[in-house]
């Protein structure tokens, strides 16, 4: 919705554009009004909102990922916060050689941060492995196939499945590609194309943990 708007810009290294653009709309739905007209007044906050929201996967805030400190909210400086309150008594020399000390450490922050990231993602992959079946189709089985053209993108009625089906596997080959029938015994497709198992399903494959 918001992101296409900044296709042509860069986001930092690490940050994959379509979990952001998620985030972000996430985010939008709870600030928009009802007509989500509104949505490009509410994109500054909802950017502010992002980048000063500690992320679990850096364990850290993006702000302060290019800043090298934490922001300063309008709120800590009303009321104060104790943060503020004890800024506020800081010798202005010695608030300088904190920033720059802040701003030395901001190569070593960021490390820490790439690594954070990169055990989150390889927690992530064992949880994912852990809980995920690896399954052989075998030649006589039963599977649904994903509904063609494959363009990544739902076609068709809004709740239309994305699966039909069911077809036989009629023949394997190697590398994962199966020769489909339906249950008449006529092929699949009117040419004898293999299709690759990335667009199967088992039919009723499910099993509860």
């Amino acid at each position: 919705m918001c992101y296409d708007r900044f296709k042509q810009g860069k986001l930092p290294d690490g940050i994959d554009p379509e979990a952001f653009n998620k985030v972000l709309i996430k985010i939008l739905r709870k600030t928009v009004g009802v007509n989500h007209r509104n949505w490009h007044e509410k994109l500054p906050e909802a950017l502010w909102a992002y980048r000063i929201t500690y992320r679990t996967p850096t364990q850290a805030t993006p702000y302060s990922l290019v800043y090298g400190t934490e922001a300063v909210l309008p709120i800590e400086v009303e009321l104060p916060f104790l943060r503020v309150a004890m800024a506020s008594e800081i010798p202005l020399t010695k608030q300088m050689q904190m920033r720059l000390q802040e701003l030395d450490g901001m190569d070593e922050r960021r490390l820490a941060a790439q690594q954070n990231l990169e055990l989150y993602q390889a927690r992530m992959i064992k949880a994912y492995e852990k809980l995920s079946r690896a399954r052989a189709i075998r030649k006589g089985e039963l599977v649904l196939v994903l509904r063609r053209p494959i363009t990544g993108r739902h076609h068709g009625p809004k709740f239309a499945p994305n699966w039909e089906g069911p077809y036989i596997i009629d023949q394997v080959y190697d590398g994962g590609a199966y020769l489909l029938a339906n249950q008449e015994g006529k092929p699949y497709l009117p040419h004898k194309w293999e299709i690759p198992e990335k667009v199967l399903r088992p039919k009723l494959s499910w099993q509860p943990l």
